[in-house]
């Protein structure tokens, strides 16, 4: 990765809601060296209770949550005015134009399948912060 897009994760505080845990493994371990801060929810109602702390830049979120799911709880995030700058990248294993309207729809920046390519998230992330506003 470059150094440039390297330091855009530094400092940066990342929600990550998934249900599944080697999921949420997979994503730490491919951030850690990042200077990041990772908090992770596995329900979307525990997700906005850590919303209601510090909203976080970032939000990646998988759509197959018990309960609400990520497309709910993405619409939920940014209803908030306090999380309107906050980017979410929606985590799933469908495909096609279908889920990628319905995630933009939902207030998503950008979407990833499942399973995540590891070694290039941090610079995907990086990439895409630096992209928005």
């Amino acid at each position: 990765m470059s150094q440039d897009l390297g330091r855009g994760l530094a400092g940066l505080t990342i929600l990550l809601v998934d249900d599944h845990q080697p999921s949420i493994k997979l994503i730490e371990a491919s951030l850690a060296g990042e200077g990041c801060i990772i908090w992770s929810a596995t329900t979307a109602e525990d997700a906005l209770e850590l919303l209601a702390l510090e909203p976080p830049r970032l939000v990646l979120l998988d759509l197959a949550l018990p309960g609400m799911d990520g497309i709910e709880l993405s619409k939920a995030i940014k209803s908030r005015p306090e999380c309107r700058d906050t980017l979410i990248v929606a985590i799933t294993s469908r495909n096609g134009s279908e889920t990628e309207q319905e995630v933009r729809n939902a207030g998503c920046a950008a979407y990833l399948r499942k399973p995540i390519d590891a070694p290039s998230l941090a610079e995907f992330l990086a990439r895409l912060l630096t992209e928005q506003p």
